[in-house]
């Protein structure tokens, strides 16, 4: 059980509530709908508006229709794991999924600080402003790295299909598919 409803349901069985057991109910209701909001500081905020109802109560006795209401959050479903799955892409709406993608860089071009291959022969590309590129393992794909090697050299990382990016030299078309590692 969270500490700050412990806390809170011990406060209501000394009875520092007010006398009438109608208002305890509603404030025992109210504190279950502000349990159900699934928003950190939306909780929070529930949480202390109903503290501050019941000290109010506590110290002054005042009669409830004197308090201002505090109405609990609409009942929540509660999902197994499985239907949980997923779940938070279908939360955004069609507008936000677009005002986020309009957000998000298609690309990144930067200058190549290194490049070397793992113990596996993938490739490690380290770039200029400090991000470290890894070729995928599932990965064949090759770089044509001059003979002078390829430090100052322009890569462009492009974001693929299903969180996917690949990588390419200045000038050239081939590509390797690659993961960000720092």
């Amino acid at each position: 059980m969270r500490p700050y409803l412990s806390s809170f349901l011990i406060a209501l069985g000394l009875g520092l509530t007010l006398p009438n057991a109608g208002n305890a109910q509603d404030l025992t209701s109210s504190l279950m709908g502000c349990r159900d909001i699934n928003d950190d500081s939306d909780r929070l905020a529930c949480f202390d508006n109903l503290v501050g109802a019941m000290g109010t109560q506590a110290v002054a006795q005042a009669p409830a229709s004197a308090q201002a209401p505090v109405e609990p959050a609409a009942p929540v479903v509660v999902l197994t794991a499985e239907e949980r799955f997923g779940v938070d892409d279908l939360r955004k709406s069609d507008e936000v999924k677009k005002r986020e993608k309009k957000t998000q860089l298609q690309s990144l071009s930067d200058s190549v600080v290194d490049i070397a291959r793992n113990g596996r022969g993938k490739y490690v590309v380290i770039l200029e402003n400090g991000q470290i590129w890894r070729q995928l393992n599932a990965d064949s794909g090759r770089l044509r790295i001059p003979k002078s090697g390829a430090e100052g050299m322009t890569v462009e990382i492009k974001r693929r299909s299903l969180g996917a990016h690949s990588l390419y030299l200045a000038g050239e078309n081939r590509g390797i598919k690659v993961e960000r590692i720092k």
